[in-house]
């Protein structure tokens, strides 16, 4: 468990140090992405603990959507111990979900980078979609949701990953073409700084998106064969920014 590359599938299973089943919500066809009701059958409630890092492109919180949907359903209570927003939790970027763009890596109608806890969001959605769940909130020290409203003070850069896989200040702007057919880094070595498709003009869309001269950011055409997902072993004219 854990070892799975972006988009593999994962097939229910044991955890290896202490023989725990595991039922996995990311498996080979989109019915897998919710628990069935048969796995809430007997349970008083649901424990989520995910660390989503504030951009809604990546897909904790659309599993917690789901999630939502069949523990309110079934009436069974869900609990969200909620983590800081590792992006500080006071700059909001990017627009909503464009029409017809909606799906597991924009499931929530939040901007890119939206400044909200992953509890904040467990309260939008109920507020939103799920009105008759039983939520209950655990709050964490030092940052997360306060009582009396979603709006609380930045708090510091608590995740670490590879500076490469997810800068915290730079990823919302680093995964573009998720919602259609074209090709986002993560399934490629440079994750986060490369799109491309095998229809597109990487020159062109480089010196145009270099015409807009956006601070700290250079773009220049490449090409690469991605080895599985999207265009598996077709080459890519891709634009990579830096």
């Amino acid at each position: 468990m854990g070892i799975a590359q972006d988009m593999e599938s994962v097939a229910d299973g044991r955890e290896p140090t202490t023989g725990a089943r595991v039922h996995s919500l990311y498996g080979a066809s989109a019915a897998t992405l919710a628990p069935g009701p048969e796995l809430l059958a007997g349970l008083d409630a649901v424990v989520v603990d995910l660390p989503d890092i504030g951009c809604r492109y990546y897909t904790f919180a659309a599993t917690l959507a789901h999630v939502m949907a069949v523990c309110e359903q079934a009436g069974v209570e869900m609990i969200v111990c909620d983590r800081p927003n590792p992006l500080g939790g006071v700059v909001l970027e990017g627009g909503p979900v464009e029409p017809g763009c909606r799906s597991f890596v924009s499931e929530l109608e939040v901007p890119v980078r939206h400044g909200m806890t992953i509890g904040e969001l467990a309260l939008l959605l109920r507020a939103t979609r799920h009105p008759r769940l039983s939520l209950t909130i655990v709050p964490c020290r030092g940052g997360g949701v306060r009582s009396g409203g979603l709006n609380r003070p930045a708090v510091g850069r608590t995740v670490a990953q590879h500076a490469d896989a997810a800068d915290r200040d730079r990823l919302p702007g680093r995964l573009p073409g998720r919602g259609d057919e074209s090709l986002g880094g993560p399934r490629t070595t440079r994750p986060f700084q490369l799109i491309g498709a095998p229809w597109l003009d990487g020159e062109a869309l480089s010196g145009r998106l270099d015409a807009l001269a956006l601070p700290g950011a250079r773009f220049r055409a490449t090409r690469f064969r991605p080895e599985f997902s999207k265009h598996a072993a077709q080459c890519a004219r891709a634009s990579s920014g830096t």
